[in-house]
């Protein structure tokens, strides 16, 4: 007799009580607009000067490309491509050796270039050269991840389905102690369980320009951090969340106990290292799909 399955929880976080006082933080610290996402970031990718449907397509290959490549090298190959003329009529007429010579700056070029090739097919037979509408049909097109998704359909429709987490927002959501995931996938969820949705269309080119500037994955800049004093991971946040532990009053000895193996059981800042341990999920569907190394200039 086959055993019921137990139905799945819904995963609900809580962050710190002073979540939007470390928003408003980062939005201050952000004003000034100087990050690589905000010069040359996906939302540079299409031709403003282009049709409707061709900045679809140009902003869905710009996000393709950007999957374990800085934003820099994305940005050269979009500038590449379209100097070639970055058009699903284009991209079907080309040869997958020909995208790739345009590309060749960005990692895993070559599996990237086979599904360019296939993409543009399938949106010529199935969406009459327009991108798919809604995010659950743009994450079934080859090479495309929930982030990418999330992220298309902001980019091309001004809403917000989900967030976009990259392993920027993964390492940061996870250091302030937004979300408790080892995942991108998981911290996304998390982050969607409590994070207001007017914040959703924001948060990624937010935090992601936090990290690239003030926080990245090693050496943070804590000392020049306007919220270093309440993050839960900089060393002046730690400082003081301890002074105001010892004016508590004394707990039971098996309550402190038990305090002390759950502090034990996990480290400080979980994301230290995420970069370079962690792909998020669009990542790993790219290298799940290569099929032979790249070449040197990777």
């Amino acid at each position: 007799m086959s055993q019921r399955k137990s139905p799945k929880k819904s995963v609900k976080h809580v962050p710190p009580n002073d979540w939007q006082d470390v928003w408003d933080g980062i939005v201050e610290m952000r004003k000034s607009k100087n990050a690589p996402v905000d010069l040359i970031g996906a939302s540079s990718s299409a031709d403003r000067n282009a049709p409707p449907k061709v900045q679809r397509f140009q902003y869905l290959v710009g996000l393709m490309l950007s999957s374990l490549t800085k934003d820099a090298n994305t940005n050269q190959a979009i500038q590449n491509l379209r100097s070639v003329g970055l058009t699903v009529d284009k991209m079907r007429e080309l040869t997958e050796d020909e995208i790739d010579t345009h590309i060749k700056g960005v990692g895993f070029h070559k599996t990237k270039a086979k599904n360019i090739k296939k993409v543009a097919d399938i949106l010529h037979e199935k969406y009459d050269d327009d991108t798919p509408p809604t995010y659950e049909e743009v994450i079934l097109l080859p090479g495309v991840g929930p982030k990418m998704g999330h992220l298309f359909i902001q980019l091309s429709t001004g809403q917000a389905q989900g967030i976009g987490v990259d392993v920027h927002v993964h390492r940061i959501a996870n250091r302030l102690k937004w979300a408790n995931s080892t995942t991108p996938e998981g911290t996304r969820v998390q982050l969607e369980s409590w994070l207001p949705h007017d914040k959703w269309m924001e948060i990624n080119e937010l935090v992601v320009g936090f990290g690239q500037t003030q926080c990245p994955a090693q050496n943070p800049k804590c000392d020049t951090c306007l919220i270093s004093k309440i993050c839960p991971s900089s060393a002046l946040g730690k400082q003081k969340r301890t002074r105001s532990s010892k004016t508590e009053k004394k707990k039971p000895k098996r309550a402190v106990k038990s305090r002390k193996r759950a502090k034990d059981s996990s480290s400080d800042d979980p994301s230290d290292d995420y970069e370079s341990n962690f792909l998020d999920s669009d990542d790993d569907r790219v290298v799940a799909e290569d099929s032979e190394p790249d070449d040197e200039n990777d």
